[in-house]
């Protein structure tokens, strides 16, 4: 390879890995974690390989690699892919879907002003019967007990 196809070549890892890196920081698409780490796993290792070519390497072979190309071209397709489907489950679950059945009876019962929530609370409900029975007027007839022989 000559220099400036090795120096084209280096760039274009560069490129892919800066792209790679921002779609793995970015989470774009709702990825997974697990898809996130493989993203910028890839992007990691091509920007390192790209900075070598370009900062360091001095001569010799150089490890031309076509998944360089292809697997950013795959990930950016998985995740507009992955965003599509987001996008339309999140469509599918907005949709407003069967009609409620008991709606004409919730309607009804909205305009009732004797089922109306906001109505003055029930003294009676949510209340311990130990805690609120009256005291018994009648003393019991235990006849070990002392207080209340007669």
């Amino acid at each position: 390879m000559t220099h400036s196809e090795v120096v084209g070549y280096a760039v274009l890892l560069i490129v892919s890995g800066v792209c790679l890196t921002a779609l793995a920081a970015s989470g774009f698409g709702g990825k997974s974690p697990g898809n996130r780490a493989v993203n910028g796993l890839f992007a990691g290792l091509f920007l390192i390989y790209g900075l070598y070519l370009l900062l360091i390497f001095d001569g010799g072979t150089v490890f031309v690699s076509y998944y360089a190309f292809v697997v950013p071209i795959l990930l950016i397709v998985n995740a507009f892919r992955t965003r599509s489907a987001n996008k339309a489950a999140s469509d599918a679950r907005n949709e407003p879907g069967y009609p409620n059945p008991n709606a004409a009876y919730m309607q009804q019962a909205a305009s009732n002003p004797y089922l109306q929530q906001n109505a003055a609370p029930n003294p009676y409900l949510n209340q311990n019967p130990a805690q609120s029975a009256a005291p018994n007027p009648y003393p019991s007839q235990d006849p070990g007990n002392p207080a209340t022989s007669g």
